[in-house]
């Protein structure tokens, strides 16, 4: 991953930027640079864990100039970081269990 979501998925804190570009200068990193998010001014990244380990990132920006995202919006993000990891980590393994079912049917038949 590029960005700031490599610094997330490698463990580290919720990152917020008031400017995308200039944070990841700052951090010596390559920004993300696709349509989406080439335009990103105010970004805040959380990452998904699961007992304390990271295994993804949520993020949150906005492309308006001078639009800040608020302590609220914030507060909304890590909620549901929070909220959603283990419906993530809980469809990989169905996934997963489905995926080596089907390969033992198939082995079996």
């Amino acid at each position: 991953e590029s960005g700031a979501h490599r610094q997330l998925a490698g463990g580290g804190e919720p990152i917020y930027a008031d400017d995308y570009r200039a944070e990841c200068a700052r951090r010596g990193i390559t920004p993300i640079l696709d349509e989406r998010l080439g335009a990103a001014r105010s970004w805040y990244g959380v990452p998904l864990r699961d007992n304390g380990a990271s295994f993804g990132v949520m993020v949150l920006y906005s492309t308006e100039a001078g639009v800040a995202l608020s302590d609220d919006d914030r507060a909304l993000l890590a909620w549901l970081a929070d909220e959603v990891a283990p419906l993530v980590l809980a469809t990989e393994r169905y996934e997963r269990a489905s995926r080596e079912a089907a390969q033992r049917a198939a082995m079996n038949l």
